[in-house]
């Protein structure tokens, strides 16, 4: 059923008009193409993470009004601030 999915999507026609001319009943090949979306979903999708951290400074804002302005700062030290609170 998957290359019926696929013929009909290089065919350019409605799935009604496609079950006509193949002889498949329209609930059948709909419940078909949701699975043929489902079968393109499965596995990892590849990250890429970010590698630098854009010039300036930081500020963290704690809820009681405490600012702390940081320079340059390391990820796990700006991580322990923000858990700090």
């Amino acid at each position: 059923m998957l290359d019926f999915v696929k013929q009909w999507r290089e065919s350019g026609l409605t799935q009604k008009e496609f079950c006509m001319e193949a002889g498949i009943k329209p609930g059948t090949f709909s419940y078909w193409v949701s699975r043929s979306r489902e079968a393109g979903k499965k596995g990892f999708i590849p990250l890429m993470p970010i590698v630098s951290i854009p010039p300036g400074d930081f500020e963290v804002i704690y809820p009681n009004g405490v600012k702390l302005k940081i320079s340059s700062p390391d990820l796990k030290t700006l991580a322990g601030l923000i858990r700090l609170y």
